[in-house]
């Protein structure tokens, strides 16, 4: 690959693309279609000690669901329904699967049965394709001024490491404290499984980057930011990362009170909010606090080497952070490329 240097450069940023890259192919039409056969019911006729045994395919050219409520109003019918297709449930087989609540909630934390976000019912229909990632890496490759970073909290790097991925690619991590990740971020990997699989892309001669977003102010925040802080640092030399990024939670109210009308267990709404551009968030002083302890948590090295920058934030707050601001988003964007390219440039 050439070097880029004298390319118009574009950067590509694709979120939760890696959980797509394993996916398996989906389901059969038939699956996706009607769930019991047309024009067919199951009968059971009375004196069957068991409503199943021994049923009787019926077949119909009315309405299945009409001509089994009309069976069952026969003194002769013990029990019709419609000859249901079944399959297997796909579910990952995860052992900790069933502690996700966010994915399949059953009550298993004392929380609310069903607030998730019916994974189970999602992959029944549909399990993804590895088209789309493949699709998006071909683009990359057939694109050397375009810089594609890839963001997730997932842990599956397995076919970005198999297939040809251009090494204008970064992977990219959203991080948290564990404390936060287990109320929180359910269903998505753990901090340290995400370090490991950005670790071998590392390894692979890849660049990779890091979201701190949502920074969230709990009780002992600082020595929870402090301890991921530090693992990055034992884990990774800020000559392979690319990037670091801040941010805070911001909402608008449609989204609180929707979070609020699904009773989901958590615990951010608590937060002291002000208006923030008309959206609800912190107030300065608290962002402050937050980015400026999480920057400077980071060695001298890093800071050096690493291109840093606020995410979705006002930018007054830029310079207090970290001792300069850009005049524009032009300005932002021409050092974020130049910072990507140099590092690029030595891999490629």
């Amino acid at each position: 690959m050439a070097r880029m240097s004298n390319l118009p450069v574009k950067v590509l940023v694709v979120v939760g693309m890696f959980l797509s890259a394993c996916a398996s192919a989906a389901p059969s039409a038939e699956s996706k279609g009607r769930r019991y056969k047309a024009g067919e019911m199951l009968v059971t006729w009375r004196g069957q000690a068991d409503r199943h045994a021994q049923a009787s395919v019926v077949k119909t050219d009315k309405d299945v669901l009409s001509a089994c409520e009309a069976f069952k109003k026969d003194p002769a019918v013990a029990w019709a329904q419609p000859n249901y297709q079944y399959h297997p449930c796909l579910q990952p087989n995860d052992p900790d699967f069933p502690d996700l609540w966010g994915m399949h909630n059953t009550g298993q934390t004392g929380g609310t049965v069903d607030a998730d976000i019916d994974a189970p019912e999602a992959w029944n229909e549909f399990t993804g394709s590895a088209n789309v990632l493949v699709a998006v890496i071909d683009f990359a490759r057939d694109n050397p001024n375009v810089i594609l970073e890839l963001k997730t909290k997932s842990a599956n790097v397995a076919h970005l490491l198999r297939a040809a991925t251009p090494k204008t690619t970064i992977g990219t991590w959203s991080l948290n404290t564990p404390t936060l990740m287990q109320y929180d971020e359910n269903g998505t990997a753990a901090l340290d499984k995400r370090l490991d699989v950005a670790r071998k892309m590392a390894d692979a001669g890849f660049l990779v980057g890091f979201h701190f977003h949502p920074i969230v102010h709990y009780d002992q925040w600082q020595q929870d930011y402090q301890a991921v802080v530090e693992q990055l640092g034992s884990s990774f030399k800020p000559e392979e990362v690319a990037l670091v990024s801040m941010g805070t939670l911001t909402y608008i109210k449609s989204v609180m009170r929707e979070i609020r009308k699904r009773a989901i267990p958590t615990q951010i709404l608590k937060m002291p909010m002000v208006d923030s551009n008309g959206k609800q968030s912190y107030p300065d002083e608290i962002k402050l606090s937050l980015f400026s302890h999480v920057y400077n948590c980071f060695p001298q090295s890093w800071k050096e080497n690493v291109f840093y920058y606020l995410c979705m934030e006002s930018q007054r707050l830029w310079k207090p952070v970290f001792g300069y601001e850009y005049e524009s988003n032009i300005e932002f964007e021409t050092a974020m490329k130049k910072a990507y390219l140099e590092k690029i440039n030595l891999k490629v």
